[in-house]
Order: structure tokens, then sequence, then C-alpha cells
């Protein structure tokens, strides 16, 4: 089984974790600080490469009512970039 990177998308921030290579445990990894969306694309890329994750997922903020808000659909543009 292939490593899973989580990726907690922020448009100034990131947060990152990595699977162990069984999918069991999950790592922090150190947060992004990005300075556009080019940029926070390129970045996550490149730490999935260089931890050999086979899947990225990129967590999806709903709002309370379970409803899609602005964060969510930027976390959905930034999924479909990845």
């Amino acid at each position: 089984m292939a490593r899973v990177l989580a990726v907690d998308w922020g448009e100034r921030r990131i947060g990152l974790a990595i699977s162990d290579p069984l999918g069991v445990i999950a790592t922090g990894l150190d947060t992004l600080e990005v300075g556009g969306f080019a940029a926070a694309v390129r970045g996550v890329v490149a730490v999935a490469a260089e931890r050999e994750a086979g899947l990225i997922v990129v967590g999806l903020p709903l709002l309370m009512s379970g409803k899609r808000g602005e964060a969510a659909e930027s976390a959905q543009r930034f999924a479909d970039a990845l």
C-alpha cells in the first residue's frame, strides 16, 4: 500500500501529515507557508514526491449545517489543481 499525504488547505498555511507505508499511522509534517495558489500546488506536489506518497487527500471543511461554504469551495479548487 502506498503512503497517503493528508492536506489541510489554507491560503497562507497548509497543514500536512503522511501515513506510514501500511496506512495505519499518520505523522504530522511541517506546515507549509505559501505565497499563492500556484506555489501551494507546487509545494504540496514536492512534498508528495519527496515522501513517496501514492495518494493525496484534501480535507473538505463543511459548514455546521453540513453544506459547502466558501472554504470548502476553495479546498475543492485546490484538490482539483493537484
